[in-house]
């Protein structure tokens, strides 16, 4: 499994790194933009370049590489990182699958993920992958590994770091509490999703006031979008309606085929997979003002979640959701 997973995070690795890097585009410098802390300097379309900048840890990550390893530039540097964090994705998807379906559901909900991850790379959402991108594929599957487990100190980690990388981990933390709640004590509960709140909301903020000087924005998000400024509200609802841009070929309805034995079976699931459905719109009804839906790269948060979910759903009579 281990061999399996490295070799997909390498060509998973690559193949960001090849539609990103397009010669004479905007994203041709955007991995070595991002690492040296310029990105959104030259190509901003209006948004605030601190929503990029706030999201540090591959940035950290990369320069942490290219200090130990001085030969290798941000680009090297950046396909090594993003291989580990696909491979490692991919063995907690197993991991935590194995417990519930055994092997074969386990293996067949990590085929399922790197499977889901290409479509992130179609031309629709300008053909690109941030560095910040395929790691939070690993942040979402060992936050939903840990909801699985009931391992609260593993997921406020993965919240803490997640954040760092990406506040799309904000979808966690319902999930947590409302996988717990038909168990738990009702006082530690409370407490303990506080700290998962407090875990989140320091690792979203400090970036934010580190990095800004005078009245930074707390908050980093933009409504707008294109030179005309319209609403990203009313762009995506033009997507999901009416196909465009994208048309049929490249529409977000695809990437939701991934869920719809969730759908369709959703009793089967385990307890924390239907929680973290159930939590899903914490996610999703954010894009829809402040993203841009068709971007698909954006989904990579919920592919454990289809993934695993899929394995579980149609794993054979027998296997109980627990």
């Amino acid at each position: 499994m281990l061999a399996l997973a490295l070799s997909a995070g390498w060509m998973l690795a690559v193949l960001q790194a090849d539609v990103t890097d397009q010669p004479g585009s905007f994203s041709e410098s955007l991995v070595r933009d991002y690492a040296d802390g310029t990105i959104g300097d030259r190509w901003t379309d209006g948004v605030p370049p601190i929503i990029w900048k706030a999201r540090v840890l591959v940035r950290g990550l990369i320069l942490l590489v290219t200090g130990v390893s001085p030969h290798l530039g941000p680009e090297a540097a950046n396909l090594f990182v993003q291989a580990a964090f696909v491979a490692a994705a991919l063995v907690v998807i197993y991991r935590s699958m194995g417990r519930v379906t055994g092997p074969g559901g386990a293996l067949f909900a990590a085929a399922v993920a790197a499977a889901a991850v290409p479509w992130g790379f179609l031309s629709v959402g300008y053909r690109i992958s941030y560095p910040y991108d395929l790691p939070a594929l690993f942040f979402s599957a060992a936050g939903l590994a840990a909801i699985v487990a009931r391992r609260f100190d593993l997921l406020v980690v993965t919240v803490a770091l997640g954040t760092l990388n990406k506040e799309t981990t904000v979808f966690l933390l319902p999930a947590y509490v409302i996988a717990e709640w038909p168990l738990a004590n009702r006082r530690r509960l409370l407490l303990r999703a506080l700290a998962l709140t407090f875990a989140f909301a320091v690792a979203y903020e400090t970036p934010r006031l580190l990095l800004q000087s005078d009245a930074p924005l707390l908050v980093t998000v933009y409504g707008k979008v294109g030179a005309g400024q319209e609403s990203r509200l009313q762009a995506n609802l033009r997507h999901v309606f009416f196909g465009d841009p994208g048309g049929f070929i490249q529409s977000v309805w695809w990437v939701a085929v991934l869920h719809v034995p969730a759908v369709l079976l959703f009793r089967r699931l385990p307890r924390a997979l239907r929680a973290a459905y159930l939590a899903a719109p914490v996610f999703i009804v954010p894009l829809f003002f402040f993203a841009n839906v068709f971007e698909l790269r954006l989904y990579n948060e919920l592919i454990p979640l289809g993934a695993m979910s899929c394995a579980a759903a149609l794993a054979p009579p027998g296997k109980e959701a627990r």
